[in-house]
């Protein structure tokens, strides 16, 4: 019996959200843990935007980020 390409397409999809959630449970990572990393990212992203919309215009001026987290 042959596999549509679909139905493997949905099999692969569920292989690969298994292990996504086989990860997050190795690495003890929650709904919340994730959520609140997403927000940080956002956060340094628009801070990033933010630093090339003011160096824009500044000449060959060299711009410092601080990435620490």
């Amino acid at each position: 019996m042959e596999m549509s390409s679909i139905n493997q397409q949905q099999i692969a999809s569920v292989q690969q959200a298994l292990s996504t959630m086989t990860l997050d449970q190795s690495m003890n990572r929650s709904g919340a843990t994730m959520s609140k990393l997403m927000e940080g990212m956002q956060e340094m992203s628009q801070e990033i935007q933010q630093v090339q919309n003011n160096a824009t215009g500044q000449g060959s001026q060299a711009v410092h980020v601080d990435f620490r987290v």
